[in-house]
């Protein structure tokens, strides 16, 4: 294992050990607050092709907010596992994310409902267990979000992350992605400004 490697497995526990110190009742109230600094930003409000994501119990849920700008008939899209091994797709959320199926990794995500071209996508909620202020990113370790990434163009990244898991530096590799912003409970970071 290479030191960046350990580091990341670190991290991970660092990242993973916050987070089970919130309890339920914090981590709602944080996910609402994390809600209301995205609805501050222009590009997640008038998004022509938001992708989104359904929370795992370690991350921010973002679920009413997805709902409702679904609602209000915004295209709001949501990641799913493709044929290839390792590859995300995006896919139209057309129902409650509470009423999607979870697929073999435990991830809601929808069944039906073709992919949509990632050219239709112009901002991105990028999970991860942790974030720094320079966009750097560790997610769980298997790539999907990296290579998602890697496929879009011009879209604006937006990492969401709890004030527990942000870090003066996160360990990364030559084919980790970077996003633009960071947005916790309390604040939001210009990455590239």
């Amino acid at each position: 294992m290479s030191s960046t490697a350990e580091l990341k497995a670190a991290a991970r526990l660092d990242a993973l050990g916050a987070i089970r110190a919130l309890d339920r009742p914090a981590r709602a109230a944080a996910s609402q607050a994390v809600i209301a600094r995205l609805d501050a930003i222009e590009t997640v409000r008038r998004a022509d092709g938001l992708l989104g994501f359904a929370p795992l119990g370690t991350e921010p849920d973002l679920a009413p907010l997805l709902d409702r700008l679904r609602m209000e008939g915004r295209p709001v899209l949501v990641p799913r596992a493709g044929r290839e091994a390792g590859v995300l797709e995006a896919v139209a959320l057309r129902s409650p994310i509470s009423e999607l199926p979870k697929d073999a990794l435990g991830v809601r995500s929808p069944r039906d409902g073709d992919p949509v071209p990632l050219d239709r996508v112009s901002t991105v909620l990028v999970p991860g267990l942790m974030f720094d202020p320079w966009g750097k990113r560790l997610g769980r370790g298997g790539g999907y979000y990296d290579r998602l990434l890697g496929r879009l163009s011009g879209a604006t990244l937006i990492g969401v992350c709890f004030d527990a898991t942000l870090r003066e530096e996160v360990p990364a590799e030559a084919h980790d992605r970077k996003v633009d912003m960071v947005v916790t409970e309390s604040r939001t970071i210009d990455c590239v400004g």
